[in-house]
């Protein structure tokens, strides 16, 4: 019936002053309708400060098992960018091993934050934390908003290998899937880049970008390796026209021993053919 109806119900058989406030102070002292009444408005979101730099504070969590496999998932909170961890268990070991080879590519994050499971819990992972500087923050029981980045990430990646599975074994699934995520525009970053973007400064190159048409270079090179070359090694520019007759040292012999060649008119511009007194051609590039 609810409180409403109990006032109402009252209402039309009874009257006295202050008869709605003590129904409702009857029905919030009784401990039956405390214990089946409707969950109460949520409370408006907290949310987790914003990190000032890539791969400070990390969301973890556990997916599977499927096909046998359980899924770490690893969030960057910052760029989005997700790292996904497969083994055939979930045990704290497992997952400091897994955890310890993933942080020697990428560096140790500030802070963790993960649920309450045991693989998490446990001593070791608690003594790894400390260890390397690490702060452990936990999820909220029964909240798992509050490790709202892993979570949704492992509800976007389970229904991604659902779709997948035509795609064969289960890493081509999740190489498929992380190519398209990290390199897809994100609404939750800034200026809603992809997490590749994000991490990297950069976007990576995947088989979409091949429908771009390919930017010709046409950058001057950095001439500075050229100068450094040529003042420390008493280079000079040379200018040979068709006809000349360059010396060419044989380097076979012990002693130098130079030969006449002609330069060829119809090689390339980047090229040089000459030919020997010896009757041998070679070309290699110009200097």
């Amino acid at each position: 019936m609810g409180m409403v109806g109990m006032k109402a119900l009252a209402r039309s058989h009874v009257y006295w002053p202050g008869l709605d406030a003590q129904i409702e102070d009857l029905v919030r002292r009784c401990p039956q309708c405390a214990s089946t009444a409707k969950l109460l408005i949520k409370h408006t979101l907290c949310p987790w400060p914003v990190p000032t730099k890539p791969w400070s504070r990390l969301h973890v969590n556990y997916a599977g098992p499927f096909q046998g496999h359980y899924f770490l998932v690893v969030v960057d909170a910052l760029t989005k960018w997700p790292k996904i961890l497969t083994s055939n268990t979930a045990t704290a070991k497992c997952t400091l091993v897994m955890l310890t080879d993933l942080f020697c590519r990428f560096g140790l994050p500030d802070t963790l934050v993960s649920d309450n499971g045991t693989h998490f819990r446990s001593s070791e992972f608690k003594d790894f934390c400390q260890r390397n500087g690490i702060e452990h923050i936990f999820s909220t029981p029964y909240h798992p908003q509050s490790n709202g980045q892993a979570e949704r990430f492992v509800d976007t990646f389970k229904r991604s290998l659902l779709k997948l599975k035509a795609e064969g074994p289960i890493p081509k699934m999740l190489s498929t899937f992380l190519l398209r995520y990290r390199s897809s525009p994100n609404p939750f970053t800034e200026g809603c880049r992809s997490p590749a973007e994000m991490m990297f400064g950069r976007q990576i190159k995947t088989d979409l970008t091949l429908l771009h048409p390919t930017a010709i270079d046409n950058v001057p090179s950095d001439g500075r390796m050229t100068k450094y070359f040529n003042r420390h090694h008493g280079s000079k520019a040379r200018t040979f026209l068709p006809g000349d007759l360059p010396s060419d040292t044989n380097r076979a012999n012990t002693a130098q021993h130079s030969t006449s060649s002609n330069l060829d008119a119809n090689a390339p511009d980047s090229t040089s053919t000459v030919s020997a007194c010896t009757g041998t051609q070679a070309t290699s590039p110009l200097p």
